[in-house]
């Protein structure tokens, strides 16, 4: 059985930096979407966790779901997503996208038997910058990252949310000659190093930003500081192990994918520093 059209959608990791674009871009469309939460009343029909398989099952029942993006949560390895799919196909689940940042959905979600299914690898995400690097770049007009001078096509959430509207709204005929048992490796426009960035945010803020390229303990150290946001250490490091796909060069390549989905180029690093421009407004 194929998807229904609409689609009833429900969104994993809603409030993340993908999903609180993606739900109210299916709902501009006026798409049925879900936004799964785990912070919420056990009772809500909103209330997903991936630790209770009993809560996956309520949320898709109550709100007849037949389509998700699913965005697997970092520590989810290969046991666990059967798990998961097992339960999205006893409820009845026929399209699924999946997005990960340590795992390869893909065979996965073929090994599960969805009718429907492709996967999304999206870049570096722009809205770091105004998440984890949003109080040093605002009040020290200066970031770090333990990134040397490597290039990356970062991508702005808002055009990762436009690709999986176009997967998840898709007729099935469309999807299924389009889509179907693919991985798309999703990009931003130019593949540009930090120095670059510092330049964009100064040219668009009307202000000096700088960038520290840091070595794993100076970074871990500068981003537990007070006046840089006060991450804990432990999440810092965290944080450092994930560059080591920058180190190694994994996230240098561009590709033409978000043009080919959405008829568009991707936004550019400027835009998103127009857009958000709010966020580092000085105190």
């Amino acid at each position: 059985m194929a998807a229904s059209f609409p689609p009833r959608v429900l969104v994993t990791a809603s409030r993340g930096n993908v999903g609180r674009e993606l739900v109210p871009a299916l709902q501009a469309r006026r798409v049925f979407v879900v936004g799964g939460v785990r912070h919420v009343a056990k009772d809500a029909n909103t209330y997903f966790d991936f630790e209770d398989l009993d809560s996956v099952h309520r949320c898709l029942s109550t709100n007849s779901i037949d389509s998700v993006f699913l965005i697997y949560p970092e520590s989810f390895r290969e046991a666990a997503a059967q798990k998961l799919h097992e339960v999205l196909k006893q409820e009845g689940v026929t399209r699924v996208i999946g997005m990960a940042g340590y795992i390869q959905p893909l065979d996965m979600l073929k090994e599960a038997g969805f009718t429907e299914y492709s996967a999304i690898a999206p870049n570096w995400f722009m809205q770091n910058y105004n998440q984890m690097y949003k109080v040093c770049i605002r009040d020290q007009s200066c970031f770090a990252e333990q990134a040397a001078s490597i290039r990356t096509p970062f991508i702005d959430c808002r055009d990762i949310a436009d690709v999986a509207v176009a997967l998840l709204t898709a007729p099935s005929g469309d999807f299924m000659s389009s889509y179907h048992g693919r991985n798309f490796d999703l990009t931003g426009p130019d593949a540009i190093d930090r120095h670059d960035v510092a330049r964009v945010f100064s040219s668009v803020l009307g202000r000096q930003v700088t960038y520290k390229p840091l070595e794993r303990e100076e970074y871990i150290d500068f981003m537990s500081r007070p006046e840089n946001g006060g991450m804990g250490k432990e999440e810092a490091a965290a944080i450092a192990d994930v560059y080591n796909s920058i180190g190694e060069e994994w996230t240098v390549t561009k590709t033409d994918n978000v043009q080919k989905i959405l008829g568009r180029k991707p936004r550019d690093l400027a835009d998103f520093v127009h857009h958000y421009a709010d966020d580092w407004k000085q105190k």
